[in-house]
């Protein structure tokens, strides 16, 4: 099983085919907690409780529609927050599951640090004798050196970095500007548009999730025409 994951072609068939399972899961999952009569009923209502505020002539009657309004909207967003978040349960279990079994430290003893500017460092870390490693202010040990890591200093850079399963580096402002990032990853399954911020794997996930998604309300969408 080792060496089959050991193949990048297969680990990337495998993040399709997930991913595609995960979109449509996702769709399934969020439809069933916000099923469409629960929509169409509040679309409906939201313009007729928006008229009578308009047409009001009492107070009492114009705080009425008001109440009506604020309630019907709380409810529909509450209730789609929560199937929305049950949705993405399954896409993140499999996104860890990818992770942890993530083969690109076994592919290659090559090691990139992209810098602002799209500027580039490979570093071989078999030939690297002196660790801790210094990257940019940040400290890397042996053993971490051939994970993903992002140096960042604006906290929502960080929190996309650590939605992405990066290991987060705090950076001063003097080596980077806020909204700007160095990222350090092992210089495997990189020939996405994207890298280094997702890898082949990633990539062909989040992308075969968006699909499945996509195709998964197409067609309830198709049964659902008379």
């Amino acid at each position: 099983m080792d060496s089959l994951l050991m193949k990048p072609g297969v680990f990337v068939a495998m993040g399709i085919i997930m991913g595609l399972a995960a979109g449509w899961l996702f769709h399934r999952v969020w439809r069933a907690l916000l099923p469409r009569y629960r929509s169409r009923e509040f679309w409906i209502s939201l313009p007729m409780s928006i008229r009578g505020m308009l047409s009001s002539e009492e107070t009492p009657e114009l705080f009425r529609h008001y109440r009506a309004l604020i309630s019907a909207t709380g409810r529909h967003a509450t209730r789609n927050t929560v199937a929305v978040l049950a949705g993405i349960a399954p896409a993140s279990i499999l996104f860890l599951i990818f992770h942890e079994l993530d083969p690109s430290d076994r592919l290659t003893s090559m090691v990139e640090v992209r810098h602002a500017g799209d500027r580039r460092q490979l570093l071989d870390s078999r030939a690297v004798k002196n660790f801790p490693l210094e990257v940019a202010g940040a400290t890397l040990q042996r053993e971490d050196v051939t994970q993903k890591h992002a140096l960042c200093v604006s906290t929502v850079n960080c929190l996309w970095f650590d939605i992405m399963l990066f290991k987060t580096h705090r950076l001063h402002v003097e080596h980077r500007a806020p909204t700007q990032a160095i990222v350090v990853r092992p210089a495997a399954l990189n020939r996405n548009p994207f890298w280094p911020h997702f890898n082949d794997v990633e990539f062909c996930y989040f992308a075969a999730l968006m699909a499945g998604g996509v195709v998964a309300a197409l067609r309830d969408r198709r049964r659902m025409r008379p």
